[in-house]
């Protein structure tokens, strides 16, 4: 506590001599905020920065761009506390107000589109909220946003690009796992409005094959803009945009071109002494692999729902003898039928033995709320 009170008593000062709605109150208040996330009180955390919140849209106006700062670090503790509703109204919120002080093709609204783009990929991912895949078109909607702002202002080899097409590609991999029938809106920016299939009825193959295609040229997109950098920096990029590449080849059952693009991206990885590269293939790794494509946003941490699954991989990423080893709750009988069908359509980046895929056994893996 000796860390909280000298803003508590500064806090009391303030109200006293300048009163409730002083700007200077806000700034210490948010300052209060992150005192409070240090040591874990998110909930105290959270009372400090609405209350900072407050101040600052009556002393600047509700369209004030000095919110921002605050509902950003509001966000750690709500996820803290798994106020899914509540953030995502936070990250609402940023939206609107950023719309309100940029014009859409700003490039200052790049940083924001990220975060909210990221955000409800998040969500669709673990569908925290109701009509997750709704928010997957938004988030495909606002990464097409980022590409065109940044194809517009800096060139379609800016390395700024690469940040959107990743985006692309995630949403092209869960559009192609939904199928046409779950996708029944169609949008005005993000204004969602029912207007029949996405697709029109196409059948679902063409629709796989729509997705597969997308975050193909997505993929063969990110390479060519790593290609085009000289920097020896940049041949980490080079190799992880290869193994992407090589990765979405083989959740398509493209294998042939899947294991010549792996032999490419370890060939560059020796060239440039890449070692964090190489260890990409020391084991099996589900597909699609998050940490190509997703920012660090909490999935490591321990879920309150899972199965612990048992199986071999094969050479071709396939999953065999699987079996299912715990589970919470341990009667979750439909959570596990559907780990067991998940696992058995899953696709692996095999294990490699010099150039060569190789069969792995006794793979362990926690499935979180499948």
């Amino acid at each position: 506590m000796q860390s909280i009170r000298p803003y508590l008593q500064e806090i009391d000062r303030v109200q006293q001599d300048e009163g409730t709605y002083s700007p200077q109150l806000g700034q210490l208040l948010a300052q209060l905020g992150v005192a409070y996330q240090q040591q874990n009180q998110h909930e105290l955390a959270i009372d400090s920065f609405s209350r900072a919140l407050q101040i600052t849209k009556i002393s600047q106006g509700i369209y004030a761009l000095a919110q921002v700062p605050i509902i950003e670090k509001m966000h750690s503790s709500m996820m803290a506390q798994k106020r899914w509703k509540e953030l995502d109204d936070m990250h609402q919120r940023v939206y609107w107000l950023v719309n309100r002080n940029y014009k859409p093709d700003d490039p200052q609204l790049l940083p924001y589109l990220f975060s909210y783009a990221s955000w409800l990929l998040f969500v669709h991912h673990h569908e925290f909220l109701n009509e997750a895949y709704v928010r997957l078109l938004q988030s495909e909607a606002l990464y097409q946003q980022t590409h065109d702002i940044i194809l517009a202002n800096f060139g379609d080899k800016d390395p700024r690009m690469v940040q959107s097409l990743k985006g692309l590609v995630m949403a092209s991999f869960f559009k192609s796992q939904l199928g046409p029938a779950q996708l029944e809106f169609s949008f005005d920016n993000l204004d969602m409005t029912r207007q029949g299939s996405f697709y029109m009825g196409l059948p679902a193959v063409d629709y796989r094959t729509e997705n597969y295609r997308d975050g193909k040229i997505a993929l063969e997109k990110m390479v060519e803009i790593y290609d085009a950098q000289t920097e020896s920096a940049a041949m980490q990029g080079k190799v992880l945009a290869r193994v992407g590449l090589a990765d979405w080849y083989l959740m398509f059952g493209k294998t042939s071109h899947a294991f010549n693009t792996y032999r490419e991206a370890r060939e560059l990885a020796r060239q440039g002494h890449e070692s964090s590269a190489i260890k990409l293939f020391e084991r099996p790794t589900l597909l699609p692999d998050s940490r190509l494509f997703l920012a660090d946003d909490g999935q490591n941490r321990e879920p309150d729902r899972f199965v612990l699954a048992s199986f071999d991989v094969n050479a071709h990423g396939k999953a065999n003898n699987i079996q299912l080893l715990d589970s919470n709750p341990l009667d979750a009988t439909a959570m596990r039928s559907r780990a067991l069908k998940f696992l058995r359509t899953a696709s692996f980046r095999p294990r490699f033995e010099e150039e060569e895929p190789i069969d792995t056994q006794g793979v362990r893996l926690k499935l979180s709320n499948p």
